[in-house]
């Protein structure tokens, strides 16, 4: 439809030339069959009070997905829509070859914060034997309500001899940690169903008192993630949020006289985690100038230095 591609891209090309400055989020994925892959690139701007976004480009990648490619497509892509001097922030995945690309094309970016809460997680929890195999005898547990219907319906009698929702255990994903959360948070709400289940009917495997209780543990923990990942994720999220959310995160983290010795450890390990891999927010200007011009948090997450930096910064714009 080359027609209405050209009728839309100009009003498009009419609505980005009214922004100043244009901060954009790429991102690269395959399609099932693995024929093509795809790189997008979405446009961010306020005009007058109105904050916007565009798709401008998902170009197929048709070589080798180098850093110096990606480098090219988005700088064509950043050309073609004549915005390549008004670029402010990119945003993107965390794999090298992405992080390289923004380097090349000399494109100020910033990591995807849920992913990196994402390692945070996994750095300090989910490598832990003990949770690791308590991990996998839950998705044991789980999947065998997933395979069979007559299962599923035995569980929900019990959850009604429980006097508990009726609610369905959740499968997680391995490789979004969140799941995870979810699948343990909805199995600590089931475990009187779930053990009822196993007397009545047996046929899975169980998990003992201490278990139960290390699950309760851990979901507690990691609400506060689980929380802030889909503060992060919303669609209108702005990078202002992430200095505040870090801050809070680690409020959250802070050691309780209450806490028994597997909860301080799980938070130390948390922290250490969360200040190795978001070293350098705090060094990032964009950041702390998002931040600052936020009404909801201005200087409330920053030190008297960071507030000095922001200012200097949004003066030399």
């Amino acid at each position: 439809m080359p027609q209405t591609y050209e009728e839309v891209k100009t009003k498009v090309m009419n609505l980005i030339e009214k922004a100043e400055w244009i901060s954009f989020t790429t991102d690269i994925w395959t399609n099932s069959c693995k024929s093509c892959s795809l790189l997008s690139f979405t446009a961010h701007f306020v005009v007058e009070s109105e904050r916007l976004k565009v798709i401008l480009e998902a170009s197929v990648l048709q070589e080798d997905h180098t850093g110096t490619y990606i480098a090219e497509k988005l700088t064509e892509i950043a050309n073609e829509f004549n915005i390549i001097n008004k670029i402010y922030l990119a945003i993107r995945d965390n794999a090298a070859n992405i992080d390289c690309a923004t380097r090349i094309a000399q494109f100020e970016s910033l990591g995807c914060v849920a992913h990196t809460l994402q390692l945070v997680i996994k750095d300090a929890i989910f490598s832990d034997p003990h949770i690791e195999n308590v991990i996998k005898t839950c998705r044991k547990i789980v999947g065998h309500f997933r395979r069979s219907e007559q299962a599923s319906r035995n569980l929900k009698e019990c959850q009604k001899q429980c006097g508990l929702p009726l609610h369905s255990l959740i499968q997680d994903v391995g490789v979004r940690w969140n799941s995870t959360y979810l699948m343990l948070e909805r199995l600590s709400e089931q475990k009187n169903s779930v053990n009822l289940y196993s007397v009545e009917c047996g046929g899975i495997n169980t998990l003992n008192s201490m278990d139960w209780e290390f699950i309760k543990k851990i979901t507690n923990v990691l609400k506060f993630f689980y929380e802030a990942t889909l503060e992060i994720s919303f669609d209108n999220a702005c990078v202002s949020l992430i200095i505040p959310l870090l801050s809070l995160l680690k409020r959250k983290l802070h050691q309780d006289n209450n806490d028994d010795p597997e909860v301080r450890d799980m938070k130390n390990q948390l922290n250490i985690s969360l200040n190795k891999r978001f070293a350098y927010i705090k060094t990032q200007s964009s950041l702390i100038c998002a931040t600052l011009l936020d009404p909801r948090f201005k200087s409330k997450y920053l030190t008297s230095n960071e507030v000095d930096i922001g200012i200097k910064e949004i003066c030399n714009f």
